[in-house]
């Protein structure tokens, strides 16, 4: 190592020794003024952040996190987005061109509030407390309030470890859930257009009184359950599937398949693989389990099924 290498090396170790001496005395000095440099803890233990966008033109929620319990309510009486146990410096949540967005992973910004438009070392002090604190937060979660004031067209989550779910929707809005591992959940929506789900490892779907254009549903390894009328439905899952559909099941072409199960559909057992096609239907139905059962039942006692 050339000699000017050594000078460098030397005067940046002794740079961060000082940066980490002067901020420890800032923190021992701001403790004993009663002063509060990091975020508070309540009574459970938990920290809290809330961010009002009442003031906003939203149309777009999207929601990028890992290792999180995510809920989106819609119909609320005011909107807002409330963050649990989050690291200050772990997370971006703003509204920019229309659309709120909230997405953990390392924020250089925030060092220096520059996403704020200002120069102040307000960020890094948490980094040094997080680095050296070795505390455990508890479990994150984030929760949307939305009211009817915005004209949301897309509604966009995805985790990693986490259950989601969606209730009280009634834009016409796309309204897409991720996870890898966790449940999803889909409750009180109407949309003209479409909903999708996502369990890419571990969880299941539950839906409850869902009407939408388009619905499709992925669940690598669970079941997908509840309450859906829509005009196309895609179900590929592991386990069981069993959905409340409308009255009218004659309107669907179907193509269902149980590769080691049975498929009932409004009450009576079908050919497993069960496959329709009528050219003058536009309406489609088709669901694939692997290691399950499908059953389909008519939300009225009219409802019919297609012919075998």
């Amino acid at each position: 190592m050339k000699p000017i290498s050594i000078v460098f090396l030397i005067i940046s170790v002794i740079l961060i020794a000082a940066g980490l001496l002067t901020c420890s005395v800032a923190k021992a000095n701001a403790s004993s003024q009663g002063i509060q440099l990091y975020d508070v803890k309540d009574d459970r233990g938990e920290i809290e952040n809330t961010f009002d966008f009442s003031n906003e033109n939203v149309g777009k929620i999207e929601i990028k996190v890992a290792d999180a319990d995510v809920k989106i309510v819609c119909g609320a009486d005011s909107n807002k987005i409330v963050i649990n146990n989050f690291s200050s410096t772990g997370y971006v949540c703003q509204v920019e061109n229309k659309a709120l967005v909230m997405e953990t992973g390392f924020n250089v910004l925030s060092l220096t509030d520059l996403a704020q438009g200002e120069i102040r070392f307000k960020g890094f002090r948490y980094y040094i407390n997080d680095f050296f604190s070795g505390a455990t937060l508890a479990p994150k979660s984030v929760t949307v309030y939305v009211s009817d004031a915005f004209d949301i067209k897309v509604i966009s989550v995805s985790t990693t470890n986490g259950d989601v779910s969606v209730e009280g929707a009634s834009y016409d809005a796309d309204i897409m859930l991720s996870v890898e591992n966790g449940s999803i959940s889909f409750k009180d929506i109407k949309t003209n257009s479409s909903v999708k789900g996502t369990v890419k490892g571990s969880g299941d779907i539950t839906l409850e009184n869902v009407n939408a254009h388009v619905s499709e549903m992925e669940c690598e390894n669970g079941t997908v359950k509840g309450s859906l009328t829509a005009d196309e439905i895609t179900v590929n899952a592991m386990s069981d599937v069993e959905l409340l559909c409308g009255s009218d099941m004659e309107k669907y072409n179907y193509d269902l398949v149980a590769a080691k199960g049975k498929i009932t559909l409004t009450g009576v057992e079908l050919q497993n693989p069960h496959k329709t096609h009528n050219p003058n239907l536009a309406n489609k139905l088709d669901i694939e389990v692997q290691q399950g059962n499908i059953t389909i039942t008519a939300n009225a006692a009219s409802g019919t099924q297609p012919n075998n």
